[in-house]
C-alpha cells in the first residue's frame, strides 16, 4: 500500500516506511516532537508539500486511544484514519511467518522454522502463556481489533473511520485504493502502479547474522542517528530504507514453502478471537465474523 499511494502526486508521504512516532514515547514526548516528525516529510522545504494530503502507512497507529489522540492533536479533529485489517487468525498467521525473515522466534533461522508443526506449537505454547512469555504472547493481541477501534471511536467520529479488508484488497487492489483516495479527498483518476510493492514476500534467510547485524544498524540508523541529526535529507534517509530491504532481500532466498496450521490451531485462534470480532461488528455495523467464518 505504502508503494502504491506514494504514486499519487496529491499525496506526501514521510521519506520512509513506518515512523513509529505517535505511539513511541521517546519519539513523540522526549525526541524532536512534532518538528521531527514533520521533517520526515518535507526537510527543510515546508513550501515543497503545500496542498498536499499528508499521511502514513504504520503497523502500530493502533492500540489504547492514545495514539489516534497524539494523531488528531497533530493533524486536528478532521484528520481521516485507516485502519487495513485482516482476518485475525490469518494476520497472527502471517506475522508469525514473517518473522522467519528476520531470524526472530525461536531463532528460527537456525532451526529451519518451516518444519512441519512449528505454527501449531508456537501457538500451543505462547497464546496462554504466563506473564514471563508476555512479548511472545502479546503477538496474538496485536489483532483484537474490536477492542482497539472501539476506544478509538471514543476519540474519533464515525465519518472519519474508513476500513479497509486485506481480503478485499488482494482481490481487487484498484477498486480498494480508489475507495480509500475518495474518503481522504484525493483525485482517483491517477494512474498507479497497483502491482508495486515494497516487502519482499515469503523468503527464508541465507545469512541469518547478515540479517541481525542489518537489523541492529537499522534500529540505530532510525532511534539514534536520524533521532539525534534531525534530519538527513529525503534521499539519505529513502536511501537508508532501501538499503535496509535490499540486504534483507539479499541475505534471504525464496521460498514457495509455507508454514502450515492444523484445523484444532485454526479452531483455537478462532475461538480466542470470536469475541473480539462480534466487538468489532458491533462498534462498527459489520458482519466480519460471518465473513471471516469465526
Amino acid at each position: 500500500m505504502d508503494a502504491i499511494l506514494r504514486g499519487h502526486p496529491d499525496l506526501a508521504l514521510p521519506c520512509y516506511k513506518e515512523t513509529i512516532f505517535f505511539g513511541e514515547y521517546k519519539k513523540y514526548i522526549t525526541g524532536g516532537g512534532l518538528e521531527w516528525y514533520e521533517k520526515r516529510y518535507y526537510g527543510r522545504d515546508a513550501a515543497k508539500y503545500k496542498n498536499k494530503i499528508l499521511g502514513e502507512i504504520n503497523p502500530v497507529n493502533i492500540g489504547n486511544g492514545n495514539v489516534e489522540r497524539n494523531i488528531l492533536d497533530a493533524f486536528g479533529e478532521d484528520t481521516k484514519i485507516i485502519y487495513f485489517l485482516r482476518n485475525p487468525v490469518d494476520a497472527v498467521f502471517s506475522f508469525i511467518s514473517h518473522l522467519e525473515v528476520n531470524g526472530d522466534a525461536y531463532a528460527a533461522a537456525e532451526k529451519n522454522m518451516w518444519r512441519e508443526g512449528f505454527f501449531d506449537s508456537y501457538v500451543e505454547e505462547y497464546l496462554y502463556s504466563k506473564a514471563r512469555d508476555c512479548g511472545e504472547r502479546n503477538r496474538f493481541y496485536l489483532y483484537l481489533y474490536g477492542r482497539y477501534i472501539a476506544t478509538a471511536l471514543k476519540y474519533v467520529p464515525r465519518q472519519n473511520i474508513h476500513i479497509m479488508l486485506f481480503e478485499d484488497f488482494v482481490l481487487d487492489a484498484e477498486s480498494e485504493v480508489k475507495k480509500l483516495l475518495a474518503f481522504i479527498g484525493a483525485r482517483t483518476d491517477v494512474a498507479l502502479d497497483y502491482k508495486k510493492k515494497e516487502n519482499i514476500g515469503k523468503r527464508i534467510p541465507r545469512n541469518v547474522r547478515v540479517i541481525k547485524k542489518a537489523s541492529r544498524l537499522f534500529s540505530f540508523w532510525a532511534n539514534v542517528w536520524v533521532m539525534q541529526a534531525g534530519y538527513l535529507g529525503e534521499r539519505m534517509e529513502r536511501m537508508l530504507d532501501d538499503w535496509y530491504w535490499s540486504l534483507s532481500d539479499w541475505a534471504s532466498v525464496r521460498t514457495d514453502k509455507d508454514l502450515s496450521m492444523s484445523a484444532s490451531i485454526r479452531k483455537k485462534l478462532a475461538d480466542f478471537y470470536r469475541q473480539d470480532v462480534v466487538l468489532l461488528d458491533r462498534v462498527l455495523g459489520t458482519n466480519y465474523q460471518q465473513r471471516w467464518k469465526i
